[in-house]
């Protein structure tokens, strides 16, 4: 199965899933960190799971790409759009959690989502 999600800043998309699970950070590029400019997947080495970077000061709003795994589902992100591929389960968590962060009235960004094949 294959979910696209357009328009949302990484955090935002990690705050998607469980702050313990594993992450494998294959590829990143960020062009507007504040002290290097470009910075790649290596910024993240250290980090093992998707809580670590919610928790890392930069926000990433340069980024370019990202490519990496949580749990089963797979991850691209590149001009803007996130594709998520993996088991329909998975991917049903995440639509889940988007529908209640969308239903909730505090929250002003209502997110697109769009399931390929």
């Amino acid at each position: 199965m294959k979910l696209v999600l357009e328009d949302m800043p990484l955090k935002t998309f990690l705050g998607l899933f469980n702050p313990n699970e594993k992450i494998q950070v294959i590829e990143l590029g960020d062009t507007w960190h504040p002290s290097s400019g470009f910075v790649d997947e290596t910024i993240l080495s250290p980090v093992e799971n998707v809580g670590k970077i919610l928790e890392c000061e930069y926000d990433f709003r340069g980024l370019v790409i990202f490519k990496a795994s949580i749990g089963l589902i797979d991850i691209l992100y590149q001009d803007g759009i996130f594709e998520l591929s993996g088991e329909k389960k998975g991917i049903d968590k995440v639509v889940n959690k988007i529908k209640m962060n969308n239903a909730n009235t505090e929250s002003p960004q209502k997110y697109l989502i769009k399931f390929i094949g």
